[in-house]
C-alpha cells in the first residue's frame, strides 16, 4: 500500500510538471502580445497630443508607481491563492476567465482611486483605462509564470526528495539472503565466529534503522558501517576480497549521504569477480578534497542485467543536497568513483 501510494505520488507529480511546463509557454506568448500592445498604446498617446511633455510624463509615473505597487502585490496573491490545490482542480477555462476578470475589475478599481483627486470617475480618459488593464494583465501573466516556475521547482525538489527517501530505505534482499546462508554455515563450524558475525550484521542493520531518516551522516559514522559490512562480506568471500580505507583525520567529520559507499561497494561486489586467484581489491580514500571509492575490474560473465538506476539515483541525490554529482571513471583495470563532501 506504501508502495503504491510512492508510485501516486510520483506520478502525480511528473503529470502536474508537465501541465506546468506547457502553460509556461502559453504565458510567455500571452505575456509578449499583451506587451507589444502595451507599447504600441505608450507610442501613440504621446503622439495624439499637440505637445509632449518629460517631465510631466516622469511626474506621472512617479505618481503612478505606488499604485502599481500596490497593484502587483494584490496581483501576487491572488494569484498564488488561484495556484493552490483548491483552484487545480478545476477547468483550466474557469481559471482564466476567473484570473481575466479580476485582473481587469482590480485595474478600473485602482485607476479610479489614483484618479479621485483629480477627475470624476466618469470623466476617464479611454487612453489611461487601456493603458491600466494592458498593464495589470502583462504584470498577472509575469507573476503567474513565476509562481507555476516556483511551484514545478518544488514539485521536483519533491519528487527528488522521493526517490531519495527510497533509495535510502533499501538495501538488497539478497545480502540479508545471503549473509543468513553465511551465519548458518558459521554456527555449523565455528560457534564463536558465528556469534561475532551476528554482532556484525546487527550493527549493519541498526545503522540502516538509525540513519535511515538523516539526509547526511559524517564519514567517520559511515566508515564505521562500512567496515561491519565489509567485514561480513570478507566471511562470505574470503580471500577473494581486500579491502582497504586511507582517509585522513580531517575529512572524518564531513558528510556524505548515508548508505553511499555500502551502495557503490555492493556495487563493485556485484559486477566483479571474487576469488583467491582472482581478489577484488576496493579502497576508500581521498583526493583532492573528495572521497574516492575504487576497484580494480575483473567483471563477471554472470552479472544480473543492470540498468544503474542505483548510481544515478545517487548522482541526483547529490545534485539535490550538494548542487554538484558524482564524477565516475572507468578503464579497463580500475573503476572509481569521486563522491563530493559536504
Amino acid at each position: 500500500m506504501a508502495e503504491s501510494k510512492v508510485h501516486r505520488m510520483l506520478e502525480s507529480g511528473n503529470l502536474m510538471a508537465a501541465y506546468s511546463k506547457h502553460k509556461h509557454w502559453l504565458i510567455i506568448f500571452a505575456g509578449l502580445v499583451v506587451f507589444l500592445a502595451s507599447v504600441i498604446s505608450l507610442i501613440q498617446l504621446p503622439a495624439s497630443r499637440t505637445s509632449f511633455s518629460l517631465p510631466e510624463f516622469l511626474g506621472s509615473i512617479a505618481l503612478c508607481l505606488p499604485f502599481m505597487v500596490i497593484t502587483i502585490y494584490i496581483d501576487y496573491r491572488f494569484v498564488d491563492y488561484f495556484n493552490t490545490s483548491l483552484w487545480q482542480s478545476r477547468s483550466l477555462w474557469i481559471r482564466i476567465v476567473a484570473e481575466g476578470l479580476i485582473t481587469i475589475l482590480l485595474s478600473l478599481i485602482v485607476l479610479v482611486i489614483g484618479n479621485l483627486p483629480f477627475r470624476p470617475i466618469f470623466d476617464l480618459p479611454t487612453e489611461s483605462i487601456i493603458i491600466s488593464v494592458l498593464f495589470n494583465c502583462f504584470a498577472v501573466l509575469l507573476i503567474e509564470f513565476y509562481v507555476n516556475s516556483r511551484n514545478n521547482h518544488e514539485l521536483q525538489k519533491e519528487y527528488i526528495k522521493i526517490q531519495y527517501r527510497q533509495l535510502k530505505s533499501q538495501i538488497n534482499p539478497h545480502f540479508l539472503f545471503n549473509s543468513l546462508n553465511v551465519l548458518v554455515s558459521l554456527i555449523n563450524k565455528d560457534s564463536e565466529r558465528a556469534s561475532e558475525y551476528v554482532k556484525k550484521l546487527s550493527e549493519v542493520y541498526r545503522y540502516v534503522l538509525t540513519y535511515d531518516m538523516k539526509d547526511l551522516v559524517t564519514i567517520r559514522e559511515e566508515l564505521d558501517f562500512i567496515k561491519n559490512y565489509m567485514e561480513i562480506l570478507i566471511l562470505r568471500f574470503g580471500k577473494g576480497l581486500c579491502f582497504k580505507i586511507d582517509v585522513g583525520n580531517e575529512f572524518l567529520s564531513d558528510k556524505i549521504p548515508p548508505m553511499t559507499l555500502q551502495l557503490l561497494v555492493e556495487n563493485a561486489v556485484k559486477h566483479n569477480i571474487l576469488t583467491p586467484s582472482c581478489p577484488l581489491d576496493i579502497s576508500i580514500y581521498t583526493d583532492n578534497g573528495v572521497l574516492c571509492v575504487s576497484n580494480n575490474v575483473n567483471p563477471r560473465n554472470d552479472v544480473e542485467f543492470s540498468n544503474g538506476i542505483g548510481l544515478n539515483n545517487l548522482n541526483e541525490k547529490y545534485r539535490f543536497l550538494a548542487n554538484k554529482g558524482i564524477d565516475i571513471s572507468v578503464n579497463e583495470s580500475v573503476y572509481v568513483v569521486k563522491l563530493p563532501v559536504i
